[in-house]
């Protein structure tokens, strides 16, 4: 059956294959719904649910295409050839997954795919000026990334986010963002100067804030603005103002104690119910 077209032309729709053809942010949007949704199935029945339906797709394509839009407003694109090593991605990630409260979502692409969309163009902007999104600034001359980010959470300028390496200076400024290598803290020296360093230990020197200790150890300010590294308080230890340290991850201060923090299953319920229906 022929249509008249917007444009006042006269055509076909079965005779415009570019007017049939799919898109790759389509096929990606569809593809990776499916998967998402066929992932869960085993939960599904697992948990005595209703099995994932148009109903699931619908939805987590939904949330796909929400995570396209934005890639789009960087002038990204979806890359047709990356397409299916994002859906094998996907589904290797249900596979494995832990427990069915841990299967992947439009959340995960990011992680899961980093390939699935082309690069953000190149700008020609310095740190300090103004930008619409990334695309509008120029990379750093050293190894790091830019972006465009609010300054003074009101005008979006661009900034750079600089990679450093052990004993380089962290200490940072307003658009150039130092960023310490993997395994490094950004703490202070002998001289008090702000270098990335291996993660203090316990009783070191710390930055107050910036999570700087060891793993199992907490940044706590021992007196006016001097930070000390002490271990975590673990669960059913003493707590409060009176007691020196924080209480480990996942456990909060309660009435003098550390307790550990009742987990969201409502919410992670509610999204499994997402994808069973």
């Amino acid at each position: 059956m022929c249509l008249v077209l917007a444009l006042g032309a006269w055509g076909c729709l079965g005779s415009d294959p570019e007017l049939l053809s799919q898109t790759p942010r389509n096929e990606a949007a569809d593809a990776l719904a499916e998967a998402i949704c066929r992932g869960a199935e085993s939960c599904c029945t697992a948990l005595e649910q209703d099995k994932p339906s148009e109903v699931c797709r619908s939805t987590a394509r939904n949330d796909i295409m929400k995570a396209i839009i934005f890639a789009e407003g960087e002038r990204r694109e979806v890359v047709a050839d990356a397409i299916d090593a994002c859906v094998a991605a996907f589904e290797a990630a249900s596979e494995t997954a832990p427990t069915c409260i841990d299967l992947p979502s439009a959340a995960d692409l990011d992680a899961l795919c980093p390939d699935l969309f082309s690069a953000i163009p190149e700008g020609k902007k310095a740190p300090g000026e103004r930008c619409e999104g990334t695309f509008d600034c120029a990379s750093p001359s050293l190894p790091g990334q830019r972006g465009c980010v609010p300054a003074d959470g009101s005008i979006p300028i661009c900034v750079w986010y600089l990679d450093r390496a052990l004993g380089e200076s962290c200490a940072p400024s307003p658009t150039e963002i130092p960023r310490c290598a993997a395994d490094l803290a950004c703490a202070p020296d002998s001289r008090n100067n702000l270098v990335c360093a291996e993660a203090p230990g316990s009783g070191a020197a710390c930055t107050l804030g910036d999570g700087t200790c060891a793993t199992g150890l907490s940044c706590e300010e021992t007196s006016p603005g001097i930070g000390v590294c002490q271990p975590w308080l673990v669960v059913d230890a003493s707590c409060g103002p009176m007691v020196s340290g924080s209480c480990e991850p996942g456990a909060s201060c309660v009435s003098g104690r550390c307790q550990k923090i009742a987990q969201p299953a409502q919410s992670s319920g509610s999204a499994l119910a997402e994808l069973c229906r």
